[in-house]
């Protein structure tokens, strides 16, 4: 996903223009300059003179508003890979009506994603999470059979799964988690690809909750090979810290602290370790 602030900065470097020369008549330097490093939104009045301004098409993007939802999804999905998942919520709500007063489903989903897997990592809201997940999944409807999928339609599924799994209800948590891993192959794109590492990671931990020990690992171990298959890290550390706690259960404890060393050692250099790891997959 490319960020407003990153296009317009390539622009203004490759024209050989200042920051001044860019926002003189459209707005202060200092907020142009947040603009570029992504802390700030533009509204469309603005981003249109900025892209007057460098000679960019305003149909790069499909949708004017297309901006603002790109940049805060960028955010959004930045706050919940550092485990931030009270910010998470907070920005969603402020944001509630771009996400679901739209026509998209793909929005929608995305919202209920987060917003509902961050609660649910929160252990709040349990059920009018699944009641959430219900209206925008598209397995909710047990007769749906897809010829192909965006990544949300399973996101959504395995999220079903978790929040039924703290519900107390294994026989949708398993079913849920099943469907998203069985329809891995209907995905279509790759834009999105780490984010299939987090149906990899949720279904395992749903199996792991089951004390469905071998089958966790398994998917753990899958999901593992996938993201270093891709050079992510991408909840690469929290696929490996649980690995650690499912050989422990199975009683190889060798295996596990090996694990958990990767695990630490990731979350201090993640680019060194997996570059590491990758060499020997």
């Amino acid at each position: 996903m490319v960020l407003f602030g990153e296009m317009v900065k390539k622009a203004r470097k490759s024209l050989k223009l200042t920051q001044k020369e860019i926002s003189d008549g459209i707005c202060t330097q200092g907020y142009y300059s947040e603009i570029e490093k992504g802390t700030k939104i533009p509204n469309i009045a603005l981003a249109s003179s900025i892209c007057k301004k460098l000679d960019i098409s305003f149909q790069y993007f499909d949708d004017p508003s297309d901006i603002y939802i790109s940049d805060l999804k960028s955010k959004i999905e930045n706050h919940f890979h550092n485990y931030d998942y009270n910010n998470t919520i907070t920005i969603l709500e402020t944001n509630k009506s771009h996400f679901l007063l739209d026509n998209s489903l793909h929005n929608q989903q995305f919202f209920n994603f987060y917003y509902c897997m961050s609660k649910l990592i929160l252990k709040s809201d349990i059920i009018d999470c699944i009641e959430l997940l219900h209206y925008s999944s598209s397995f909710a409807n047990k007769d749906f059979s897809p010829k192909c999928l965006f990544i949300y339609d399973l996101l959504n599924a395995v999220a079903l799964g978790y929040a039924y799994q703290l519900a107390d209800n294994k026989s949708n948590a398993l079913y849920y988690s099943r469907l998203s891993l069985e329809n891995i192959p209907l995905l279509i794109g790759d834009y999105d690809n780490k984010n299939k590492i987090l149906i990899y990671y949720f279904c395992a931990k749903t199996f792991h909750m089951n004390a469905q020990y071998n089958k966790a690992k398994k998917i753990l171990e899958d999901g593992i090979t996938f993201a270093l298959s891709i050079k992510s890290d991408y909840f690469l550390p929290d696929l490996y810290f649980t690995l650690s706690t499912c050989e422990q259960t199975i009683g190889d404890n060798a295996k596990s602290m090996e694990y958990h060393q990767i695990a630490s050692s990731l979350m201090l250099h993640p680019t060194f370790r997996i570059w590491k790891l990758a060499q020997t997959q």
